[in-house]
């Protein structure tokens, strides 16, 4: 049904290329109306449809009031596991400190735990004003602190962002976290942003490796949005009842699950590099500065597609039962990592160890060449679509060390063109 006219003479000026006018002639008399009236119809329902765009536009939220009850961030603390000490102390959930404390539009049917990744410069001042905490300081909390610039990354030009965006897609775990038992009792259940990290797999400090799923329900942690006070708690579903699972949280106290000790100081010594790489902490004093890793940041996940058992023979006992294990898939996916690889931290580890082997090696081409002889029986083995060759686009592959990039092309492990 055509819309009314307004009742009151409207004059419209407009300008139409030749073309544009030919067309609206068309339809003008196609329409049965002269082509001014067409005109008028065409703006009346262009000021119909503006109107109800500009209803839909929710008015703007009030500035918020300063908070009295603001515990401050730990040093190196994740904005969720602050947002969620600050929601315990006020004694409300997160979309209520969301909403009504901080004033930032989240609907309460909204993943909380994604909102730090969606952040806007508006969010970030509002809860500045809130909670007194510098915008800056809020900033720091998020995983842009990591994206926005990587120490250890050298500043060249095309390769640099290069392979920072290979690190940006691939290093961060943005939905779940790792977490070192003592480290939270210790606290009181304050999580570090740097457990979000795909190489974070190891606490330093009490040289273990970090768990990654309840001991008792299997669910990982801080993936979901599941109440503030849950933080040295499980607040997965316990198994039992009808089924695989029951209604009830887990609540196994997740500060006493036994995490795997780490016996190689090497993977202590490398773990601290990585921490500082990222830019945490003070530059470590001992051990070699593995910055290899992060030059050649796909030689990892190339390590993840291609490992095999045997590759870890002589690794931390743990990691070798770990890559051992037939029950941990290859991949999940048709990329060079798996998400279940990134999850695992044991898996993770045992890459990291194997990349600072490769590149730490007194004969690094012999070295490479045993590592590719081994991918390649691996990719035998497995079933004949996998022993295809790798494809790794160029771009890829300047991200590989040099030794190992040249030898996996022997082998025919990888390949370089489609």
């Amino acid at each position: 049904m055509a819309p009314s006219l307004p009742p009151d003479p409207v004059t419209v000026q407009v300008t139409f290329s030749a073309a544009d006018f030919a067309v609206i002639r068309e339809q003008a008399r196609a329409s049965g109306v002269t082509v001014e009236k067409y005109i008028r119809q065409f703006a009346v329902e262009q000021a119909h449809e503006d109107e109800r765009l500009a209803s839909k536009i929710p008015p703007p939220l009030p500035w918020p009031r300063r908070m009295v009850l603001v515990p401050p961030p730990v040093t190196g603390e994740s904005f969720t596991s602050w947002m969620d000490a600050v929601a315990r102390e006020n004694l409300c959930g997160r979309n209520a400190l969301l909403m009504e404390f901080w004033k930032v539009r989240r609907s309460p049917s909204s993943n909380t735990h994604l909102l730090a990744a969606a952040l806007s410069e508006d969010d970030i001042a509002r809860i500045s004003a809130a909670t007194g905490l510098p915008a800056e300081g809020i900033t720091a909390l998020l995983i842009r602190r990591y994206t926005d610039g990587i120490p250890a990354l050298p500043t060249d030009g095309e390769w640099y962002e290069q392979a920072r965006s290979f690190i940006m897609d691939y290093f961060f775990n943005a939905n779940h976290s790792r977490w070192c038992p003592q480290c939270i009792e210790d606290n009181g259940g304050r999580w570090p942003l740097r457990w979000k990290l795909a190489w974070s797999y190891a606490c330093p400090d009490h040289k273990v490796f970090l768990n990654v799923v309840c001991p008792d329900c299997r669910e990982s942690q801080d993936s979901r949005n599941w109440p503030p006070d849950m933080r040295l708690w499980c607040p997965g579903q316990s198994r039992g009842g009808e089924g695989r699972r029951g209604g009830k949280r887990c609540g196994y106290p997740l500060a006493e699950s036994t995490p795997q000790p780490v016996t190689d100081s090497r993977l202590i010594e490398v773990q601290r590099w990585i921490n500082y790489g990222f830019g945490e902490g003070d530059r470590p004093g001992d051990g070699r500065n593995p910055r290899g890793l992060f030059v050649f940041p796909a030689l990892v996940d190339l390590i993840l597609r291609l490992r095999t058992p045997a590759m870890f023979g002589d690794a931390d006992p743990v990691i070798a039962q770990a890559t051992g294990d037939e029950s941990r898939s290859y991949s999940m996916f048709t990329g060079l990592v798996s998400y279940r690889d990134q999850a695992d931290p044991l898996i993770v580890a045992g890459a990291i160890y194997l990349a600072d082997r490769l590149m730490t090696a007194k004969d690094r081409r012999a070295e490479s060449d045993w590592f590719a002889a081994l991918a390649r029986e691996g990719q035998e083995a497995r079933s004949r679509w996998d022993s295809e060759p790798l494809y790794v686009p160029p771009g890829i592959g300047q991200l590989v060390y040099p030794f190992v990039y040249e030898a996996l092309l022997r082998q025919q492990v990888i390949r370089d063109s489609p």
